[in-house]
């Protein structure tokens, strides 16, 4: 009996551990530690995506633009955090930071309503320098990328090569990565 009590804190107390890591977004202010340090590839590869309309698009759309593809699900309470805050930075950004949110949500209805809500959280209903898409597949984030976890941030330069990949949620509201980005559009203009 006493054995099994304990079995049973022991497993409680792990539970709590993994949850309060799961749900503080096990967060990281990687300007000050850095991105992961080596990019997979130095050119991003070809791929598309689906819109919220059901239109397809291509990556090589946005060459000549600085891009940010961050990758996300609505299940994913760390993305929850982030998203709004990614957004309220994409309106400070010029028309050359463009921002390629991909879902990996199963269902539009879900993505959608998660977009809603994060919109309404930012105040920022319709950003021009925000594209919504999916990825339900999981073939860009998992299988290009090699996405290990959401959220997920990769940085792209105007000549389409990989700059930094954040793993994890990114301080959006901190003056570095607007900064860094705004840095990358020099070359643009």
């Amino acid at each position: 009996m006493m054995k099994n009590m304990m079995r049973m804190i022991i497993a409680l107390v792990l539970f709590l551990a993994l949850n309060i890591l799961v749900l503080s977004g096990s967060y990281v202010n990687q300007e000050k530690f850095g991105a992961v340090p080596q990019p997979l590839f130095s050119a991003v590869p070809d791929f598309s995506w689906q819109d919220l309309s059901g239109k397809r698009h291509n990556i090589r759309e946005l060459s000549g633009h600085v891009v940010v593809i961050h990758f996300w699900a609505a299940w994913c309470a760390p993305c929850r955090k982030e998203f709004p805050d990614l957004l309220d930075a994409a309106k400070s950004m010029d028309k050359n930071v463009v921002f390629l949110t991909l879902s990996s949500d199963d269902t539009r209805e879900v993505a959608e309503k998660f977009i809603h809500s994060a919109q309404e959280s930012a105040h920022a209903p319709d950003l021009k320098n925000v594209l919504y898409g999916f990825d339900t597949d999981k073939k860009i984030a998992f299988d290009i990328f090699q996405t290990e976890a959401y959220p997920e941030s990769i940085v792209v330069d105007p000549q389409g090569n990989m700059k930094r990949k954040f793993a994890g949620m990114v301080n959006w509201k901190g003056g570095e990565m607007a900064k860094y980005l705004k840095s990358l559009t020099v070359a643009v203009k």
